[in-house]
């Protein structure tokens, strides 16, 4: 299938100087003379998949509460507690990158994607632009795909074992997953991709082509960087100096 492209070049320009006016660290001259030349459309593999996944875990969760200890200071204890359960959910369009000649950070960037609104393949979709081949296969992406839905269902036990037991935190989460009416997906995803050059240095970046979500690199202003962090000194000492009056 086929994601076409809504943002024209000239919208994907409009979307990335709105994103560098935004770059606190990026140096102010830089954001001035970033001119994003021969923006480049292209379609990147993707592959998505589908599954109902069925997941059986343990854990122990922890409530907090206060106590005085033998010096007469209030401190916070946990009281620990075990749990364990079955947990459901389906996954929809999982989407993993079928490239390696790009910056898999600068992709995740530009993430996520529509992919819900692709079209069967057509030529004509496509003319004009250049496609990339995948060049991570099916098997590979779908160990991938994998990775990130373990993720996922990770971080939303947890957040169940938090609201059904009204706890405060959650370790020790152990997972064992079954994945059954698993299907897939081959897409065409559409990415602007530029870049500008500052202080005889090339940045690059990509713009989302449904989206206009961008993502890349960008020049560090080192003054902004001191200023930031004393400044964050600066507020963690009155904090500290207010909490001990």
């Amino acid at each position: 299938g086929v994601c076409v492209f809504k943002l024209d070049a000239k919208q994907a320009a409009e979307k990335f100087k709105q994103w560098i006016k935004k770059r606190w660290f990026c140096p102010k001259e830089a954001k001035e003379t970033a001119k994003p030349k021969d923006f480049k459309g292209i379609y990147l593999p993707y592959w998505t998949f589908d599954t109902q996944t069925t997941t059986t875990y343990s854990a122990q969760y922890g409530k907090h509460r206060r106590k005085r200890n033998s010096k007469g200071e209030t401190v916070t204890v946990t009281d620990w507690y075990r749990c364990s359960g079955t947990y459901e959910e389906f996954i929809d369009d999982q989407a993993v990158s079928g490239t390696t000649r790009h910056e898999q950070s600068m992709l995740n960037g530009i993430q996520p994607f529509d992919t819900a609104d692709n079209k069967s393949y057509k030529p004509e979709y496509v003319a004009g632009f250049a496609s990339e081949r995948y060049s991570v296969g099916l098997k590979d992406a779908w160990e991938t795909a994998k990775t990130l839905i373990s993720a996922r269902l990770r971080s939303n036990i947890s957040r169940k074992i938090r609201t059904e037991h009204h706890a405060d935190v959650v370790r020790g989460l152990h997972i064992r997953t079954s994945y059954t009416g698993i299907k897939y997906k081959y897409l065409l995803l559409p990415v602007w991709m530029a870049c500008f050059k500052y202080k005889e240095k090339v940045y690059r970046f990509m713009v989302n082509g449904q989206t206009g979500r961008v993502s890349g690199k960008i020049p560090v202003s080192p003054f902004k960087v001191v200023i930031t962090v004393l400044g964050a000194l600066l507020l963690l000492g009155v904090m500290w100096y207010i909490s001990n009056l």
